[in-house]
């Protein structure tokens, strides 16, 4: 059973909110955009194939359908860079749309989360979290039903929990904005696994829409590494513990509302109901079969990760089995943003309960505030021994490309145009450079694993000005 090297990403669209110098919204999504995004100077603009600012991190930000702003991690080889990428994110986005201090002007509030606010333009909207896994065989992946029993009820781990409006609180947000097993689309119609990736040869990936924005580092480590297991079993044509799933969409609809991660729901076509618990459990006792008898790892990296992940995993299952709030607290988002909302409420004296529920949601958007990280911050150091990654790591990751994939050359070059002054001149995709002014025109990054080629270091090199101390090792 091969367990193998594989790359990893995140996209993120933020919610915003144009908030008034003297207190209060007037406005969100599009309107914030049109009054002001401002990248950070570090990145530069590549108008193809579409308009997107990219950074020395490999990462780019760019207005997703819907005028939301989304921002593309850079591939990562391991999981836990992809945490800190995934965090950097955060600053990223929020550092372009600071305000001018200069003017008396609104300023721009920017949120990770996956549901509208009701000041929202357009009724209904949802932000996407999507995520790329670098696939080794594509054909089993289309086999959906094998794959969506564990990620419909993923979720109670990865859940970022929201109260509806007619206060019940779901434990995921993203789950009710599904609507079939698997397609192409992301609007109209989203669905469990998205397979416009895995048709196509040169991209090699399959890609998920269902999961949710997670503040805490834990759940986004966890989510990503539980399903490369599970997608590893599926490409090597493992037994699996479900080979069909009926109602889906309904089932995951089912657990992010009820909550009860121990309630049968039916997913089979057989007179077997289990919960959402039991069927992560069988995922997780089929992974263990293999991980720990016949594995066989690209390297010794991948190998530490999955094992350490696996553990994590049945950790985070048995916590669950056994209601341990305390360990959960700073582990799982929809677990430690109830905590917060009850803690909140018990120190409030407002018996109204149309008040009660107010101050609820004001909680609930808190919770995903990247422009004012305070309350990220009282978590990370309350619960700092849960945290996957550092500040350090962080903000490193702010600046600096995974040295492992080709996302190194795509920073590398950025930062050398940067360093001449030519910006203008370039073009930056995830499978290629440009340079339109001199030297070698057009290198191509098409394998994700590649992180250094001659053609490229020749590339770098001619660039290179004369009498300079530009480097590059």
């Amino acid at each position: 059973m091969r367990f193998p090297d594989r790359v990893y990403g995140i996209e993120n669209e933020f919610a915003l909110m144009l908030k008034k110098p003297g207190g209060g919204f007037i406005g969100a999504g599009g309107i914030a955009i049109k009054f002001r995004f401002r990248p950070i100077d570090d990145c530069i603009l590549s108008r193809s194939p579409q308009e997107r600012w990219w950074f020395p991190n490999g990462s780019c930000v760019y207005i997703d359908t819907g005028e939301h702003p989304e921002y593309a991690s850079a591939e990562c080889r391991s999981i836990k860079d992809l945490v800190a990428h995934a965090k950097a994110g955060e600053i990223l986005m929020a550092h372009a749309f600071l305000p001018d201090k200069e003017l008396n002007s609104p300023s721009i509030e920017v949120y990770k989360n996956n549901i509208g606010f009701a000041i929202d333009l357009g009724g209904d909207v949802s932000f996407g979290c999507h995520e790329n896994y670098f696939a080794i065989n594509t054909r089993t992946m289309t086999e959906g039903s094998l794959f969506t029993p564990f990620l419909l009820t993923r979720q109670i781990i990865d859940g970022a929990g929201w109260w509806l409006e007619n206060g019940i609180y779901a434990i995921s947000q993203r789950a009710l904005h599904m609507t079939s097993e698997i397609g192409g689309g992301t609007m109209a119609n989203r669905s469990i696994l998205n397979d416009r990736g895995l048709t196509d040869k040169t991209i090699r990936r399959f890609h998920l829409l269902h999961g949710d924005a997670n503040i805490l580092e834990f759940p986004i480590y966890l989510k990503f590494g539980t399903t490369a297991l599970v997608a590893a079993l599926i490409e090597n044509e493992a037994r699996m513990p479900f080979d069909k799933c009926i109602n889906p969409v309904i089932a995951m609809h089912e657990i992010a509302v009820s909550g009860d991660i121990f309630s049968p729901v039916a997913i089979m076509d057989t007179n077997e109901m289990l919960s959402a618990f039991e069927i992560q459990v069988r995922y997780l006792e089929t992974v263990k079969k293999h991980l720990l008898v016949d594995a066989e790892f690209d390297s010794e990296k991948t190998e530490a990760e999955l094992k350490h992940i696996c553990s994590l995993w049945e950790c985070t299952l048995n916590a669950l089995y056994a209601r341990d709030i305390a360990w959960m607290l700073g582990r799982l988002d929809y677990v430690t943003k109830q905590y917060f909302a009850d803690r909140f409420m018990m120190k409030s004296s407002i018996h109204d309960a149309q008040e009660k529920q107010r101050l609820i949601k004001d909680m609930d958007i808190m919770y995903h505030h990247v422009s004012n990280r305070t309350l990220q911050n009282r978590m990370n150091e309350k619960w700092a021994d849960r945290r996957i990654v550092n500040d350090a790591d962080i903000m490193r990751a702010c600046v600096e490309p995974p040295q492992d994939t080709r996302a190194k050359m795509r920073g590398d070059f950025i930062t050398a145009l940067r360093v001449l002054g030519q910006t203008e001149v370039a073009h930056v995709d995830w499978m290629d450079v440009k340079r339109m002014n001199a030297g070698l025109l057009h290198i191509k990054t098409e394998d994700p694993l590649v992180w250094r080629t001659d053609e490229f270091d020749n590339f770098l090199k001619d660039m290179r000005p004369s009498n300079s101390l530009f480097m590059y090792d």
